[in-house]
């Protein structure tokens, strides 16, 4: 399994987009270990809260 950490900026679209295929395509291949971002981006609250809900 591959550790995967993001690098966000803005909105946070191209994580949101990452993450739902990592979800759906690969979801034993790889594990988000991290989410560094210079600015608030709302994919991180969307990916910490759909993470919650899931265990």
């Amino acid at each position: 399994m591959k550790k995967v950490v993001f690098l966000a900026s803005g909105g946070g679209g191209n994580l949101a987009f990452l993450h739902t295929a990592i979800d759906h395509y690969a979801p034993t291949s790889f594990h988000v270990v991290g989410v560094i971002d210079d600015r608030p981006c709302s994919a991180i609250a969307e990916h910490s809260q759909s993470k919650a809900a899931s265990r």
